[in-house]
C-alpha cells in the first residue's frame, strides 16, 4: 500500500538535495511568514474628512513628485491611495513608502500594468473563485483558491501572481470599501505535485507592502502532515496570528465564517457554483479604470481651462459671444 500511494503520488527515489529548498516543512514555513507578516491592524479612524483630504492631497503631490504615476496608472486613482494612507494611518510620508515598496515588488516579479484579458484565462480555469457580491459574514470578499488545480510550470506562478494583484487592486479600488479579505484555500485531494514554492514567495512580497491584509486564512482539508506541523508551529506564533488562520474540516465549521447561501456545496453551503462572478469583476473593474481615468482628465485642467469652460457654457459668457465681443465659436 505504501509503495502504491508512493507511485500515485509520484514521489519517486529521493535525494535529500531533492527536498532541500522544497520540503513540506519549507512550503508550511513560508506559509506561515506569509501570514505571519506584519498586517496593517490598529488603524486610526479618528481623522476628520478635512484632515484626511489634506493628507490624500499631500501624498497625491509626493505621488507625482517621485513619478509614482508614469509606473503604475491605478497610482491616479483616489481610492487606491487612500488605502495605502489608511495602511500608513494617514502619514503621507509613510504611504508614499509603503506604495513605493508595492511598485518595487511589481516590477520585480514582472506584474506590469494589468488589463482584464491578460487574466481572464487564469481566472476561467478555476483555481481562483471570487463569488461577488458574496461576503462572510464580516462582510469580507472572499478568495477561493483551489490547490489542486495548480501545477506548477515556468509561466503559472506568474499568471497566478498576476490574476491574484488584479483582484487585491480591485478591492481597495471599489467604492464598497472591503475591510480586508478572507483566503479559502481548498486543499481536497492536494498532492505533491500542486505544491508551488515560487508562489508562496510571490505571496509574500505581495504582503508584504500591500495595504489591505486576509482577515482571515482558512485552510480545508489539510493534508495531515499540515496539520501535524501546525500543532507543532502553533505554540511559536502570536495569538493574531494563531486567530488569523483556521484549519476547518467540515461545511458545519465553514458556516461559522460564511453563511449558508454565499458558500459552495462543497464547503457545506448551498450557493451555486458558476462562472458569473467573473463578468461581476470584469464591470466592476472596467467601471475603476473609467473613473480613473475621467478622475485623471480632470485632474490635468488647469484652474484657467476650468474658469474657462464653466464662463463659456455660463448665460453670460454665451451673451457675450452673441454681441461679437466673446470668443468666436
Amino acid at each position: 500500500n505504501y509503495l502504491k500511494w508512493r507511485e500515485e503520488q509520484n514521489i519517486g527515489n529521493i535525494s535529500f538535495e531533492d527536498v532541500r529548498e522544497g520540503s513540506t516543512f519549507s512550503l508550511f514555513r513560508v506559509a506561515i511568514s506569509i501570514v505571519n507578516m506584519p498586517a496593517f491592524q490598529d488603524i486610526d479612524e479618528s481623522y476628520s474628512e478635512e484632515q484626511r483630504a489634506r493628507a490624500l492631497e499631500t501624498l497625491s503631490d509626493i505621488v507625482k513628485d517621485r513619478g509614482y504615476e508614469g509606473r503604475l496608472f491605478l497610482v491616479k486613482n483616489k481610492l487606491f491611495l487612500t488605502a495605502f494612507l489608511r495602511a500608513s494611518n494617514y502619514k503621507p510620508d509613510d504611504a508614499a513608502t509603503l506604495l513605493g515598496n508595492y511598485l518595487k515588488w511589481r516590477e520585480e516579479q514582472n506584474i506590469g500594468n494589468i488589463s482584464f484579458e491578460d487574466v481572464r484565462d487564469e481566472l476561467e480555469l478555476g483555481k481562483l473563485d471570487v463569488p461577488l457580491p458574496s461576503t462572510d459574514k464580516n462582510g469580507h470578499p472572499v478568495v477561493y483558491f483551489i490547490s489542486r488545480l495548480h501545477y506548477p510550470s515556468p509561466t503559472s506562478a506568474l499568471k497566478l501572481a498576476r490574476a491574484m494583484t488584479l483582484l487585491l487592486e480591485l478591492f481597495i479600488c471599489d467604492p464598497e470599501d472591503y475591510p480586508g479579505y478572507v483566503i479559502v484555500n481548498d486543499m481536497t485531494n492536494v498532492g505533491l505535485s500542486n505544491f508551488d514554492l515560487s508562489v508562496m514567495h510571490m505571496m509574500k512580497g505581495l504582503q508584504a507592502s500591500f495595504p489591505m491584509m486576509p482577515s482571515k486564512v482558512l485552510i480545508v482539508n489539510a493534508p495531515f502532515v499540515f496539520n501535524a506541523i501546525w500543532r507543532m508551529a502553533r505554540p511559536l506564533l502570536s495569538a493574531s496570528v494563531v486567530d488569523q488562520v483556521q484549519f476547518v474540516h467540515s461545511g458545519q465549521d465553514m458556516l461559522a465564517y460564511i453563511d449558508s447561501e454565499h458558500l459552495y456545496p462543497d464547503c457545506g453551503g448551498t450557493a451555486s457554483r458558476n462562472q458569473a462572478w467573473i463578468h461581476t469583476l470584469e464591470e466592476k473593474y472596467t467601471k475603476i479604470v473609467d473613473e480613473t481615468r475621467s478622475d485623471s482628465s480632470e485632474a490635468k485642467q488647469t484652474p484657467e481651462q476650468d474658469i474657462s469652460s464653466k464662463l463659456q457654457d455660463s448665460p453670460i459668457m454665451a451673451n457675450a459671444t452673441s454681441l461679437g465681443i466673446g470668443p468666436a465659436s
